[in-house]
């Protein structure tokens, strides 16, 4: 926006802040010579970036035109950083950590995003907190979790002629289905090693238990020959 400026006042009026429009922006008042003058104030603060961020930036703005291209949290973090001119360590004092601790959030292979600080950087970046997070299915990660609990047992009876034990009166994969979608609801919140583990203790204990007390699910009656 331009502003014209007819008639400059001497520098050594006093002005004070009549109101505040936004961030960084404000409304001055001075008395002049029994006069009411006002003027705007925009405060500009600009972070010094060397240049070979600018490089950096630049290659990386040419990788991914686009938010929906980005599948890594670690480089949407990036992405959205550069689009708003952040360096990391402004990009960390407004998540409230330390910048060590965000340069760790933009390497590639982390699993384990804590869901306060993801809060933060989203509304830093002015985007949905689904926007920085890794999509996945639900559905899809309980089923390849439950495959990979019975399917061992089940290859076992296949070869060696007997009916799946899955399918008898056995409370069997019950805990693997219970133990996998645990695993995976707890993951964003607890991280990758302590949802594991939690998963595969409540299998353990689930698993124990049906065997001491016996613990059966209702089956289809036989067909009669």
């Amino acid at each position: 926006m331009a502003v014209e400026v007819e008639n400059h006042e001497p520098f050594g009026v006093k002005w004070s802040m009549f109101c505040r429009l936004k961030v960084r922006s404000y409304v001055l008042a001075a008395n002049v010579a029994g006069t009411l003058k006002v003027a705007p104030l925009q405060i500009l603060k600009f972070p010094v970036v060397l240049p070979y961020k600018f490089l950096d930036a630049e290659k990386f703005n040419l990788r991914f035109s686009d938010a929906s291209e980005i599948t890594e949290i670690a480089d949407k973090l990036r992405w959205y950083r550069y689009q708003k001119g952040l360096r990391q360590r402004d990009a960390a004092d407004y998540a409230g950590i330390d910048r060590s601790t965000y340069i760790h959030y933009e390497e590639a292979g982390r699993d384990f995003y804590p869901k306060e600080h993801m809060e933060k950087l989203a509304e830093l970046f002015e985007v949905p907190l689904e926007g920085l997070l890794d999509d996945y299915n639900l559905f899809l990660l309980v089923f390849v979790g439950v495959i990979t609990g019975v399917g061992g047992g089940v290859l076992r009876d296949v070869l060696s002629n007997q009916k799946p034990y899955i399918f008898v009166k056995h409370f069997y994969a019950c805990p693997t289905l219970i133990g996998a979608l645990l695993c995976a609801l707890c993951w964003r919140h607890l991280g990758d090693i302590p949802s594991m583990l939690l998963g595969a203790a409540v299998i353990l204990v689930l698993r124990l238990c049906a065997a001491h007390f016996r613990w059966g699910l209702p089956h289809a009656a036989d067909l009669p020959e």
